[in-house]
């Protein structure tokens, strides 16, 4: 009865064994075969298998470039960017720093007094953010124009600083003759500010005006990235 107990016993261990085996021979095959299609994956063979993506992004890059035109960039477009930025960076910082700080703070004050703090605080930082997008908002960053279909395109800054991109004709536009605080001209019941004192700027106010008055003319813009 031993004999048959210890034998149960070696071909249960052997049966293990083999079970334990199998499965590491299992995971390392997969995690070979894993290593090898990630390497296959970035083999230089399969990049003739994307050159056809590539070739079609390269070429709605060269149609764009030929279509649209850079004619004006605005000359403090990357200190509005980082001045909005920053804003949002303190504003954010405004809204989880300042409940920490009263609540859990040791000031002995009573609770609808933190509340009105905190309130305070946080309509602080979310004013000025709003106050500075007001502003900022009309600023144009770059402009562009397509000359077969006589359209233009402004690049502005949204209220998270993210870029949008707005397009209308160049009979959609109206310029305001007076100098106005913060905008140039207006579009689609959007208001946009460019600066006036730069040629380029002028150069595309004048081409507006002359197509408004009825002559044909072209828009010859001397712009060049710096």
């Amino acid at each position: 009865m031993l004999r048959i107990l210890a034998a149960e016993c070696v071909v249960y261990k052997a049966f293990n064994q083999r079970i334990l085996y199998s499965a590491q021979r299992i995971s390392h095959r997969s995690i070979f075969k894993a290593s090898q299609d990630i390497l296959f994956q970035n083999s230089p063979l399969l990049w003739p298998l994307n050159f056809g993506n590539r070739c079609t992004y390269h070429t709605e890059m060269s149609d764009h470039s030929k279509r649209w035109k850079t004619v004006y960039e605005g000359p403090i477009a990357k200190s509005v960017k980082f001045v909005k930025m920053l804003s949002l960076t303190t504003a954010a910082t405004m809204f989880i720093v300042a409940p920490l700080t009263i609540f859990f703070g040791k000031q002995a004050a009573p609770l609808p007094l933190k509340v009105c703090l905190v309130i305070f605080l946080c309509s602080l930082g979310s004013g000025s953010t709003a106050l500075l997008h007001w502003v900022s908002k009309p600023y144009v960053r770059k402009m562009e124009f397509n000359p077969q279909e006589k359209r233009f395109a402004v690049e502005t800054l949204s209220l998270f600083a993210a870029r949008k991109r707005a397009e209308f004709s160049v009979d959609d536009i109206t310029v305001y003759p007076d100098n106005r605080a913060f905008s140039t001209f207006e579009a689609h019941g959007v208001k946009y500010f460019i600066h006036t004192e730069l040629v380029e700027a002028q150069q595309i106010l004048h081409f507006i005006e002359e197509w408004k008055a009825g002559y044909k003319t072209s828009l010859e813009s001397n712009f060049q990235k710096p």
